[in-house]
């Protein structure tokens, strides 16, 4: 199940549905605190729904990690260590976090 605002590109929302995701579409106007901002939908959601789990990706560590981890390595690798750019979306901040601690660590 994933909650996400209206102004979701549509492609993503119909991808997630066609890999079996019940996708909640909020309101995209509303902000934090309203009970239908869809993050605070999210969690209460989680809160009433046994086994579920509320992923968070905005304060979620793990987020980061995954890109610096995996996202991170494999681009630096693809272009044999010469990177001048990169052009990400912006969402959360865990794509460009994760690169940025990838990229400037010694383990590459």
């Amino acid at each position: 199940m994933l909650v996400v605002p209206d102004k979701m590109a549509r492609q993503k929302i119909l991808h997630c549905k066609a890999m079996g995701a019940e996708v909640i579409l909020t309101r995209s106007e509303l902000g934090r605190g309203h009970p239908y901002y869809y993050q605070d939908l999210a969690e209460t959601i989680t809160a009433r729904t046994h086994g579920a789990l509320f992923i968070n990706q905005f304060a979620n560590p793990a987020n980061p990690q995954a890109h610096q981890d995996t996202t991170g390595p494999e681009i630096f690798r693809q272009m044999q260590g010469s990177v001048n750019a990169i052009v990400v979306g912006v969402g959360s901040g865990g794509t460009q976090t994760g690169l940025a601690v990838s990229w400037r660590s010694d383990s590459i």
